[in-house]
């Protein structure tokens, strides 16, 4: 039976999400290549970069879900790719004498709601919800991606690929925070390891242990008592 959720509901979801944005930065950046000279793009490297970025996603999609440490590697490499097109689009804005979209900005809220939308995977095929999930994100974000001003696709292009890059962030710090979490050694006789590393009460972020064995939030500088387990 088909499973509907949204994209953070699982790492399936992410990875989904991820390489359909990816796909709709690629094929955008393609999109505007006869207007290259007027922008003072380097098209050839920007589009070098966002389809390597985006080929990142396309073999982390295919991997099995027990190989998170080749997942970790090319989303890393997809996300150092990303931020040399971020760069470059940024550039490519400041050179013609305005400023990108501020998040705080009614044009980057607009766009960047609209590149959240519910996910169905069917069966665990993830390639094809992805083909369905790119094809009905570009739907979405034509408006944006189809306008006459190429200014206002450069800086939706812009609002996508950060977007998908902050993505990219968040779930390789959480992944590594995971990956690196080991228990304090305590007595056998008192030993009760939680399974799950508990979330900062304040940011969500993942805690850690202190030399007493109480769970702390390194970013807030709060501990957390409750959540002591011997």
């Amino acid at each position: 039976m088909p499973k509907s959720q949204t994209e953070s509901g699982s790492r399936a979801c992410f990875r989904v999400r991820c390489c359909a944005l990816g796909s709709i930065v690629q094929v955008s950046v393609l999109g505007i290549r006869r207007h290259s000279s007027e922008l003072g793009l380097d098209w050839e490297e920007l589009s070098q970069e966002t389809r390597a970025s985006w080929m990142s996603l396309i073999e982390a999609l295919e991997l099995s879900p027990e190989e998170r440490d080749v997942e970790l590697l090319l989303l890393e490499s997809a996300k150092n790719r990303l931020s040399v097109v971020l760069g470059s689009l940024e550039s490519c804005i400041a050179g013609k004498g305005h400023l990108p979209w501020s998040c705080q900005s009614k044009s980057y809220m607009r766009l960047s709601s609209a590149t959240y939308a519910p996910l169905s995977i069917e069966d665990g095929d993830l390639f094809s919800a992805y083909c369905l999930y790119f094809e009905a994100l570009r739907h979405r974000l034509s408006p944006w991606l189809d306008n006459v001003d190429v200014e206002v696709v450069v800086n939706s292009i812009l609002v996508i690929a950060r977007n998908e890059y902050q993505a990219l962030e968040r779930h390789i710090r959480e992944s590594k925070a995971e990956a690196d979490y080991l228990p304090l050694p305590t007595p056998t006789d008192v030993l009760r390891i939680a399974q799950e590393v508990p979330r900062c009460p304040v940011c969500g972020q993942l805690m850690e242990r202190d030399d007493e064995g109480d769970w702390f939030c390194e970013n807030c500088q709060i501990k957390d008592a409750s959540l002591t387990l011997f």
